[in-house]
């Protein structure tokens, strides 16, 4: 069954079930725990933006950078989600 290293389940005539997500349960769990505001977020990524900036200014290293740069990059994924939220037709 499921704790033999070889599964028999196909032999007793179940079949695999291939669950329908795709998307990881964390991202699902986050934009439901959370939902901002288009205005907030782009308050966010304007203060992403400059404290890129300031971390080129001042020469930060590469991994200061790279994480400004993720959080630039869930910034703008919320963003999108926020607008199609908003603007998306909801489903008659």
């Amino acid at each position: 069954m499921l704790s033999d290293s070889v599964s028999t389940l196909r032999d007793a005539g179940f079949t695999a079930y291939i669950h329908p997500v795709t998307m990881p349960i964390p991202t699902l769990m986050r934009s439901a725990i959370r939902e901002p505001s288009v205005e907030a977020l782009l308050l966010r990524l304007d203060a992403l933006t400059r404290e890129r900036q300031d971390l080129r200014l001042d020469l930060a290293g590469a991994r200061k950078l790279e994480q400004n740069r993720l959080a630039i990059v869930e910034a703008q994924w919320d963003l999108s989600h926020a607008l199609i939220r908003r603007y998306l037709p909801a489903a008659a």
